[in-house]
């Protein structure tokens, strides 16, 4: 098993000098198993550098889980790479809120904060609601 943190700030990006040896970026982790299946956990800022370095790999087959849904662990998904290609899938698993995580997760995708809205990525998403146990 490899992981790799593409993301380990908190509320806010901070690069810069002071933040070279660990990275600025918000929440983001990478998991592959020793097939080579890949598991993110967070979807911070750190997602779009991950997605910049999966950048020609092909069809991908994703699945990401999500800690919360305060800003810092999501707000990497609209420019993670992977989201435009149509011949990947990904599949979101976050925590049971009142509303649907995916209708939580477009709020800041839709029109007019982001040009392109969750429904409208190219690549096969699923999100599921994942429900603690009691």
């Amino acid at each position: 098993m490899k992981i790799r943190f593409w993301g380990t700030r908190g509320s806010i990006p901070t690069p810069g000098q002071h933040t070279v040896r660990y990275g600025g970026n918000t929440a983001c982790v990478e998991v592959r198993d020793d097939a080579g299946a890949l598991l993110i956990l967070d979807a911070g800022t750190g997602l779009r550098e991950l997605g910049i370095s999966l950048n020609g790999d092909g069809p991908m087959s994703i699945d990401m889980l999500l800690s919360h849904l305060h800003w810092d662990h999501i707000q990497g998904i609209p420019f993670f790479r992977p989201a435009y290609d149509a011949r990947s899938e990904l599949r979101v698993y976050g925590p049971k809120q009142a509303r649907s995580i995916k209708d939580l997760l477009g709020l800041g995708m839709d029109d007019p904060f982001f040009p392109v809205d969750l429904d409208g990525l190219p690549i096969k998403l699923t999100v599921d609601d994942v429900r603690s146990r009691p």
